[in-house]
């Protein structure tokens, strides 16, 4: 399966929709941004069902990884669980 990175900017009257809609889906990173695993009718889904609930200005950013994708990089801070955290992303490949 693809890995995505999703980053969206809308009015924040819809920021909290916005933000379920993404949690059904992809795992919550940092404000507005998340990342996962989507099949592609998954995200043919999400991609319509953000569409629904933006408006002019707002924007929606994917980023596909491809597939056996290798992750690479670093965190640090609070996770949204208000765990805090400091580690370098293992090396562990996603694998279709």
């Amino acid at each position: 399966m693809p890995y995505f990175i999703a980053v969206y900017d809308v009015d924040q009257k819809r920021g909290g929709k916005m933000l379920k809609l993404f949690r059904r889906y992809l795992t919550w990173i940092q404000n507005s941004v998340f990342e996962g695993e989507l099949t592609h009718a998954q995200f043919k889904s999400l991609q319509l069902e953000a569409e629904k609930l933006m408006q002019e200005g707002d924007g929606v950013v994917f980023t596909k990884c491809g597939m056996n994708v290798t992750r690479n990089g670093w965190r640090w801070g609070r996770r949204k669980d208000n765990v805090h955290v400091f580690c370098k992303l293992s090396n562990a490949k996603v694998v279709a």
